[in-house]
């Protein structure tokens, strides 16, 4: 079962509080000594890093960095590692969800979040590597520090997941919204291009030397060949498309060809147009009819 943002913000509370009581007093102050005292080199080291990432490069730049994150991030360094009691641990934490909410806004990439915080643990396990322990203090220490940054950085991405999937909810419901509307649209736009295509094939008819682009170079020809089979589907409707898209063609192709045999309807007279339409027309019933023939001799009568 999920639980709500303040039952997860109780329990990282919790969680934080109970590594601060785990670890040993001396220890712990060493380690806000030894990170704080070195955010200056945490700071640079994390920029110069990340700076060189092609990727952040596009949500950073030198002026930014100078003027507001350098700050920023030495701030939060210092406010993860002066934690000691659980008001102060629940309000860095809540904190957190803050900025976790303003990075999906701009919608920084996970990776690069997750690569920042990669950054900033590894700058922190070298410092604390120069503080002179021994091998298991280091350790401990290493540990000790790799947890308070992730239990920080998990509100961050918490927040950050949930305000994509918010936005992503709201966008599937404008899409169910919209969608019958777009599709009403799409369809005028397609009876717009067939109608163009017609009036074209009319213009040829009449024209000699003017030659309509092909159905097949059209909007609705593309549309029927990408688009149809995912809004339709395989099945009935979308053959009958196809199908009454080809005998349009044909029949566009016939009235062509009759130009071109005898001439326009302006050179031969509307008359004779027809009748050597009509006369393809009897030829043809001696084998089945088939839309182009009947297109033919609809658009002389």
């Amino acid at each position: 079962m999920l639980r709500s943002r303040e039952e997860r913000l109780s329990r990282r509370t919790d969680a934080f509080v109970a590594l601060l009581d785990d670890t040993d007093a001396t220890l712990m102050d060493t380690i806000r000594a030894t990170v704080i005292g070195s955010s200056d080199k945490i700071v640079e080291s994390f920029y110069a890093t990340l700076m060189g990432n092609p990727e952040a490069a596009t949500y950073l730049s030198h002026a930014l960095v100078q003027t507001r994150l350098r700050a920023a991030l030495g701030r939060w360094l210092g406010q993860v590692f002066s934690v000691r009691s659980a008001e102060e641990a629940a309000t860095l934490l809540r904190a957190q969800e803050a900025v976790g909410a303003i990075h999906a806004r701009v919608e920084m990439p996970l990776c690069l979040l997750a690569q920042a915080a990669r950054i900033i643990r590894r700058v922190i396990t070298e410092e604390l590597g120069r503080a002179g322990w021994d091998g298991i203090t280091t350790a401990n220490a290493v540990r000790i520090a790799d947890d308070l940054v992730d239990l920080a950085i998990e509100g961050m991405n918490e927040a950050y997941l949930g305000d994509l999937m918010t936005s992503a909810r709201r966008q599937q419901a404008l899409q169910l919204v919209t969608a019958g509307h777009a599709f009403a649209l799409e369809c005028e736009r397609m009876r717009t291009s067939l109608f163009q295509w017609h009036r074209g094939v009319l213009l040829g008819l009449w024209r000699q030397g003017v030659t309509p682009s092909p159905l097949a170079a059209t909007d609705i020809a593309l549309w029927v060949t990408h688009r149809a089979p995912l809004t339709l589907g395989d099945g009935p409707q979308l053959d009958a498309l196809r199908a009454g898209m080809a005998a349009l063609e044909r029949a566009g192709a016939e009235l062509l060809g009759t130009r071109e045999a005898i001439g326009t309807p302006t050179e031969v007279g509307l008359a004779a147009f027809c009748s050597t339409a009509a006369s393809s027309r009897r030829c043809s019933r001696r084998r089945p009819a088939c839309p182009a023939s009947m297109a033919a001799s609809s658009a002389c009568s």
